[in-house]
């Protein structure tokens, strides 16, 4: 797979990660306790494209991170900080879930937290700190 397919991937998988995060918040801050089975389909929907992207963003980073390793721009084992502190970010991401669904109380400052996250793992890409 080209590098610039992956790329597109990726970006497409980070699209999918925060819409299921946007969904899982605005679920989170107009619903209460009541569930309806219509809003409950909409949250496993949101769960499901939140596994979804997961799998597609760590399958096309590693690709990314393959394709740069190949053209020298890292300089293969042991990966740079920037690909470690984007691993570290990728799990929180995964961990997002469980805190949007456990604790409603943090859905205001989710839905400021997370975009905030989002332009993190941009600028990591970027500008490549540590290596």
């Amino acid at each position: 797979m080209s590098y610039d397919l992956s790329t597109v991937l990726h970006l497409f998988g980070g699209f999918l990660l925060f819409t299921s995060f946007g969904a899982m918040i605005y679920h989170q801050l107009h619903t209460g306790d009541a569930v309806s089975a219509s809003r409950d389909k909409a949250r496993r929907l949101a769960g499901a494209s939140h596994g979804i992207a997961l799998v597609i963003l760590f399958a096309s980073g590693l690709l990314l991170v393959w394709h740069l390793t190949r053209i020298r721009v890292i300089d293969g084992y042991p990966w740079p900080l920037w690909v470690w502190l984007k691993m570290a970010l990728w799990l929180l991401m995964g961990a997002l879930i469980a805190i949007i669904r456990r604790a409603p109380h943090l859905a205001k400052a989710l839905w400021w937290g997370v975009p905030l996250l989002g332009g993190v793992a941009a600028f990591l890409a970027i500008y490549k700190p540590g290596g």
